[in-house]
């Protein structure tokens, strides 16, 4: 299985709108081009990794991409890549048949982001994963470092062909009461799902919760997309 990245351009357009007119603070766009880290079968385990400095479009100015295959069934390749030939830039984690494997992407400014606001004074209140395309149960990992080392967690189980995935702070202060979300050093993201999981990524930011109207328009451009694609 393959993911169909053409299509996604279109899924998130009134989502993004609205969110361009609110305070946010942007993760990565994914608008940078960024280096292959690939694994190719049979192999029952292995990781790679990529990191990528000076970019514009992740906080910081770098991102680490880490591919690990957990296990290989039919000789397949993996790969987790960030596309930048689309009209806006996508994170693709692809799989073969039979591959399992989990991706993360790291954000720490090459050591530290040094005390990045997430809240932005408390204009936001979540972070939004925007999952232009995943064609099984995708499990999304959010964790969040500050400047004291604390790190709070928050995981969730998607479905297939989700929209905005929103983590929000209240969450991330259940797990962890300590954590100072003005205080922000490191931000990861994981994701995994079953074997031969495809997915993409459209962005990760800050920001304060869309509206439901918007989220369920969002679902049904990225929906109608996809269908058109598959008839094409």
């Amino acid at each position: 299985m393959r993911t169909r990245t053409s299509l996604t351009v279109a899924a998130l357009s009134c989502a993004f709108v609205y969110a361009t007119a609110q305070a946010f603070v942007t993760i990565d766009n994914f608008t940078d081009v960024d280096v292959n880290p690939q694994i190719v079968g049979p192999i029952s385990s292995g990781n790679a990794s990529d990191t990528d400095t000076g970019l514009t479009g992740a906080i910081g100015g770098q991102r680490t991409l880490q591919l690990t295959i957990n296990g290989s069934t039919f000789n397949q390749d993996s790969d987790l890549r960030v596309d930048t030939t689309a009209v806006q830039g996508v994170a693709i984690l692809n799989n073969g048949s039979g591959n399992d494997s989990t991706g993360k992407i790291t954000w720490d400014g090459g050591g530290s982001l040094g005390g990045v606001d997430l809240t932005e004074a408390g204009g936001n209140d979540r972070i939004n994963v925007a999952v232009l395309f995943a064609d099984l149960n995708l499990a999304l990992t959010v964790d969040l470092t500050d400047g004291g080392g604390d790190v709070a967690t928050v995981a969730k189980l998607t479905g297939a062909m989700t929209g905005l995935e929103g983590f929000r702070f209240n969450d991330f202060l259940a797990n962890n009461a300590a954590i100072d979300l003005t205080d922000i050093n490191k931000v990861e993201l994981t994701f995994d799902g079953p074997a031969a999981q495809d997915a993409t990524i459209r962005f990760i930011e800050a920001t304060i919760g869309i509206p439901e109207p918007a989220a369920v328009s969002l679902l049904t451009i990225g929906l109608a997309g996809l269908m058109r694609r598959r008839r094409a």
